[in-house]
């Protein structure tokens, strides 16, 4: 979330601009890219794991057979397929480790997932999204009016002081060109396209 001096305000406000929110929105994508392929690489490495501990049962039950029948040259062999099975099922192992330890890494917290289906939502609800578009804080709005009067012109920016503007009343007037959001637990007054 950005906080923006807007228009060549005198009063800091937290004034958000959707092109900001689009980058957060690609930054929370793509984590949630990399968790949803860390899924992928685990089941996939835990397919592989049980096919090397099938495998290895089948030699093991192999080799006690061939022990069983007491043929030297054949045991000889069998021990050989039953090792390299063991390396083979070994490397699974260590394998499938890696890709839950880069699941754990991977996973998204909460928080993160809740920003993330929030942003979608907004994009979702915001036309002109990716051009910028400018949410300003309700509880800013007033302020926010007050300096886009003297930026564009409308009133001059050294008024004197004893001429009073009633604000409220020309921030509620300028409110029928703008819609209300919800983002992030606040409310944020935007002009649609």
């Amino acid at each position: 979330m950005c906080s923006i001096l807007y228009p060549q305000s005198k009063n800091y406000m937290d004034i958000l601009d959707t092109r900001d929110l689009a980058e957060r929105l690609d930054e929370l994508e793509a984590l949630n890219s990399a968790e949803a392929d860390a899924r992928e690489m685990m089941e996939e490495s835990k397919i592989q794991l049980e096919v090397k501990k099938l495998n290895l049962e089948f030699h093991e039950k192999r080799l006690d057979d061939s022990r069983d029948t007491d043929s030297g040259v054949e045991i000889e062999g069998v021990e050989a397929d039953t090792d390299a099975a063991e390396r083979e099922f070994d490397t699974a192992e260590t394998e499938f480790d890696d890709c839950e330890s880069d699941l754990q890494d991977a996973i998204m917290d909460d928080s993160d997932r809740s920003e993330l289906n929030e942003l979608l939502a907004l994009k979702e609800e915001i036309s002109g999204w990716k051009d910028g578009v400018t949410l300003i804080p309700v509880d800013d709005f007033e302020s926010y009016c007050q300096d886009l009067c003297e930026d564009i012109g409308d009133i001059p920016k050294n008024l004197p002081d004893y001429i009073v503007i009633d604000w409220d009343a020309t921030s509620n007037n300028l409110k029928a060109d703008y819609s209300e959001i919800d983002y992030n637990g606040e409310t944020y007054l935007y002009r649609p396209e």
